[in-house]
């Protein structure tokens, strides 16, 4: 269903499978996708809840919170699934990277700009990755409301990817 895109198809798979597979991470991360794109955020949010609930120690329930929180940009619900990341152990480069998302998606173009500075000092492994980021927050801010979707789902999607790399890798991607 996932390959033909038959969305109805995926959906009753989904369905029938909650019952049978509610405990499989890879079952409820596709679920949590399948949520986000039909734009179902409480039920996403439900999904990251039992994730966390099952997989208590694995960072990838927090990270797909944060992910969730940055889309709905609802302020106090990200600093708790930062405030989690942060005692779980989640690495700080990364949760700096999610903070200047946050902080473009608020708007908040100062901070956000400053923050990319923090990172490519304090981490200057990171300085291409910033350069691209920094190239594409300017677009953000553009009048061309096509230029600024497109520059926000870049910097959404290159972050998760990168993300997701650096939870299954274990260190920074470098």
């Amino acid at each position: 269903a996932k390959i033909s895109n038959n969305t109805e198809m995926k959906k009753r798979l989904l369905e029938i499978g909650s019952e049978q597979f509610y405990n499989d991470i890879n079952f409820l991360r596709e679920m949590y996708y399948y949520k986000l794109e039909s734009k179902d955020a409480g039920g996403a949010a439900g999904v990251v809840n039992q994730l966390i609930k099952q997989y208590p120690d694995n960072l990838e329930p927090i990270f797909l919170g944060l992910k969730l929180s940055l889309l709905t940009t609802k302020k106090i619900t990200y600093h708790s699934f930062r405030k989690l990341a942060l005692t779980k152990g989640m690495p700080a480069h990364m949760i700096e990277l999610l903070d200047f998302a946050f902080d473009l998606l608020n708007k908040e173009n100062k901070e956000a700009f400053g923050r990319l500075a923090d990172i490519e000092k304090n981490y200057p492994w990171l300085e291409y990755y910033v350069t691209i980021l920094r190239y594409l927050a300017k677009d953000f801010f553009s009048e061309d409301e096509v230029r600024q979707k497109t520059a926000k789902k870049a910097i959404l999607d290159s972050l998760e990817k990168y993300c997701m790399e650096v939870l299954k890798n274990k260190e920074p991607v470098r």
